[in-house]
């Protein structure tokens, strides 16, 4: 905002709207959501298509060993793309927040410490599984290494799904509470961080996960449609 003086008075301002509010400048929430959809769609796709001899957690591993050792950029890529993931999941939250959360309350300073521990382990995780775990294939005992560097990461994974689940599905729940945004608007939202929530206890089994990636996935698209947003903020936005 600029502050304008009044008449005479050099330590009277009155605050109003910059020309960036005014001719609406600012990141879009329909952008974000697009951004957040294109880039779960592209890890999980990836994931499935491209790294998953590597993600085989169960069974025989000289497979995963042998596919680690000769995949190794690919194997990287794909973590690469989840962690721009993580950013997309964050930049969507904070624009929804800034937009329609009232600031300067307890409950929306939680809620952004909450969301930075969520990104700090699942991006811990995600880091692991990049660079730990082509090293520990490669070592002569890795069978015993895997398995200890696989649970590190999931644990970190689990603890990071976890608290993003909580901090989506109660941000979604606030909004809803406050009136700021249709029901309908944030029930995918709150869909996907309750199913977020209870991944760390089905792992190394992905279907809870699945689920809240399906529901994610789904309220971006449909965020993403909604190129005219409510404007709870009027004299800003």
């Amino acid at each position: 905002m600029t502050a304008k003086p009044k008449s005479g008075k050099l330590w009277t301002y009155e605050f109003q709207p910059t020309t960036d509010y005014a001719n609406g400048i600012y990141m879009k929430l329909w952008y974000a959501a697009l951004f957040s959809g294109c880039t779960l769609l592209a890890a999980s796709l990836y994931s499935a298509l491209i790294s998953r001899p590597g993600l085989r957690l169960q069974g025989v591993m000289l497979d995963r060993r042998v596919w680690l050792s000769e995949h190794g950029a690919q194997w990287e890529l794909g973590w690469w793309l989840w962690l721009l993931f993580i950013f997309s999941w964050m930049l969507l939250l904070v624009v929804l927040m800034w937009r329609y959360s009232p600031a300067h309350r307890v409950t929306t300073m939680l809620q952004s410490g909450l969301m930075i521990i969520a990104a700090v382990l699942a991006i811990g995780a995600c880091l692991v599984w990049m660079k730990v775990i082509p090293a520990a294939a490669a070592a002569e005992s890795s069978a015993e290494l895997l398995n200890v560097v696989d649970m590190l990461a999931l644990a970190g994974a689990g603890a990071g799904c976890f608290m993003g689940g909580i901090v989506t599905a109660w941000i979604g729940i606030d909004l809803w509470r406050l009136e700021r945004l249709p029901g309908p608007w944030l029930l995918p939202a709150v869909s996907a961080g309750l199913c977020a929530i209870t991944t760390p206890f089905m792992l190394p089994q992905p279907h809870l996960l699945i689920m809240a990636g399906v529901c994610w996935v789904g309220w971006c698209a449909f965020l993403s449609t909604k190129r005219e947003e409510p404007k709870v903020f009027s004299a800003w936005l």
